[in-house]
């Protein structure tokens, strides 16, 4: 795991430094050698979780978050959320940063859509935690400023905004939507009441990579959330034993993985639409999960229509 710190964090709190010579990764895509690290023990806010992580210290984590100032007047965050960053909004610098590996040990169950808006509370040790797009909360008026810098990429755009002038242009999408839509109309078919139809491959599956470490740990993390959390684990138990009824699932009889076939898992968690009036819980299984420099099936699969 790779966690980071910025040095004016790690001189502020007074702590102590181990030397280290590594190179790492920064989510700029540059690379820094870092020289030292800490330990450091994190808990939350009512002390009932913590964790001993080791940092490695950087001169500073790149980009501010969020990256514009959002406006919150119509979004409709309601008042009984604790949440673990209440100034979300405001731009600011990162000081730490948390690797992806502990990222869903640090969740709980519960998610709570923002009436008007596009955000979504995700509740975590920490409190609750804001996502998904912030499109509608961006200042329109916001100035932007383009300024080239090499001359042979200031003629190369200019061509390309004069052949759209003119109406030549390609919509990269429309190969990809036929061939999903070719694929489905030539095996769909009707039986048992049920339909079915072929994944539409867009890769040969044998270059799908294994990512039973990446699914084991993700389940790992909800077994652990279950223990502390009974109503979820009953819930969970019962929708899986649903689908074992409705012929979605099936258990496996032999756990063993095959040689001569491409393997890859569905990890998958408790998803919450407080809104619902049927179903308040359900199950999503993660096609984007993929072992890191390998695919995962929707990066092998034709996207089709966006539905949305």
């Amino acid at each position: 795991m790779i966690h980071l710190c910025s040095s004016k964090l790690a001189e502020k709190l007074q702590l102590q430094k181990e030397n280290v010579n590594l190179s790492v990764g920064c989510l700029s895509g540059l690379s820094t050698t870092v020289k030292s690290k800490v330990s450091v023990v994190i808990f939350n806010e009512e002390k009932t979780s913590n964790r001993k992580l080791e940092f490695f210290v950087v001169p500073k984590i790149p980009n501010l978050m969020p990256s514009l100032q959002i406006n919150l007047s119509n979004a409709a965050i309601p008042k009984n959320i604790k949440l673990a960053n209440p100034e979300f909004y405001e731009l600011g610098k990162i000081d730490l940063f948390l690797d992806s590996e502990i990222f869903f040990d640090l969740m709980r169950s519960g998610q709570i859509y923002v009436p008007n808006s596009n955000l979504v509370l995700q509740n975590s040790t920490f409190g609750h935690l804001i996502g998904r797009s912030i499109e509608n909360f961006r200042d329109k008026k916001r100035p932007v400023h383009c300024r080239f810098i090499n001359k042979k990429v200031e003629t190369q755009m200019k061509k390309f905004f004069d052949l759209e002038s003119i109406g030549i242009r390609d919509d990269p999408h429309c190969y990809d939507e036929n061939k999903a839509l070719e694929i489905f109309n030539k095996t769909v078919s009707f039986k048992n009441n049920r339909y079915t139809a072929s994944i539409p491959w867009e890769k040969n599956c044998n270059q799908l990579g294994d990512n039973h470490y990446v699914a084991e740990k993700r389940l790992k993390g909800l077994e652990r959330r279950m223990k502390f959390d009974n109503s979820l684990y009953l819930k969970y138990r019962g929708i899986l034993n649903e689908y074992l009824d409705r012929d979605i699932i099936e258990k496996l009889s032999d756990t063993s993985k095959p040689l001569n076939k491409p393997v890859c898992y569905l990890p998958h968690q408790a998803v919450y639409r407080e809104e619902s009036i049927t179903t308040k819980m359900h199950i999503v299984f993660d096609e984007r999960s993929h072992k890191v420099g390998q695919l995962s099936i929707n990066d092998c699969l034709w996207p089709g229509i966006n539905l949305n």
